[in-house]
């Protein structure tokens, strides 16, 4: 199973869902080898709820359901929903979860300490997995890490901090977690640039995805994240291909 647990489908946080982009960001990624994508989307993003609703519900790409939040595309690739969630202190947490858990988050930045946010998926009663989101780039170090991090389900190694990958190693190492490989794109030139990899005797090629089994191969420790070559190069183009979009397109 390659699996990217960090997909954005929207430019910027104002922008509308491009189906045709979309689309053609999905299809990329299909036939660039992945066996499923996770969309990360900002929560506080003006469309989020918008996309969640096309996407899972009005079913816009004629995927098959598999569950409520996964669905199987006809290109074969599966697509689950989760949320980026900006945290009180300025890091981020990727939550895997149905959209029913998903709507009853509150979407504004900074609301949420990271134990809250645990505690507020807990009392949804809901399947999730929680992901702390490239702690070392950027000034996304979240505050709570020491004391609650073992609550979470994996660290992930962003495919724009490759250069930083001993110190992700080092980290999941000491809160007893997995790594998992996130490529953090916004456009299609990124999604896959480092993925998450589970080899057949973890989870079976014939296996849908579902939450429940995501959060169990986390915690079986059979998570593997893959850059693949030339990450860095794909990331510099999808900024520039990211920039023009945001310059082109009514937000």
């Amino acid at each position: 199973m390659k699996l990217d647990t960090h997909v954005h489908l929207l430019p910027s946080k104002s922008a509308s869902p491009d189906w045709d982009e979309i689309r053609f960001t999905l299809d990329a990624a299909r036939r660039d080898g992945l066996d499923a994508v996770c969309i990360c989307e900002h929560l506080d993003a003006t469309h989020y709820h918008a996309l969640l609703a096309d996407l899972f519900e009005r079913n816009v790409l004629g995927g098959a359901p598999l569950s409520e939040g996964v669905l199987r595309l006809p290109n074969g690739l599966t697509v689950s929903a989760g949320a980026e969630v900006s945290l009180r202190g300025g890091g981020d947490a990727g939550v895997h979860a149905a959209p029913s858990t998903l709507r009853t988050l509150d979407p504004q930045k900074g609301v949420y300490s990271l134990p809250a946010l645990l505690d507020a998926l807990e009392a949804a009663g809901e399947p999730y997995a929680i992901v702390a989101h490239h702690v070392y780039f950027n000034h996304k170090w979240i505050d709570e890490l020491p004391s609650a991090g073992r609550r979470l389900d994996a660290i992930e190694l962003p495919a724009k901090d490759l250069g930083a990958s001993d110190r992700y190693r080092s980290l999941a190492s000491q809160l007893e977690l997995p790594l998992v490989g996130g490529g953090d794109g916004h456009t299609w030139l990124q999604v896959g640039a480092c993925y998450t990899f589970f080899p057949d005797d973890a989870w079976s090629s014939g296996a849908d995805f579902s939450v429940q089994r995501f959060k169990d191969a986390l915690k079986a420790r059979h998570a593997e994240p893959v850059p693949i070559p030339g990450a860095d190069r794909f990331i510099r183009m999808s900024r520039l291909y990211r920039d023009r979009i945001n310059r082109t397109t009514p937000q």
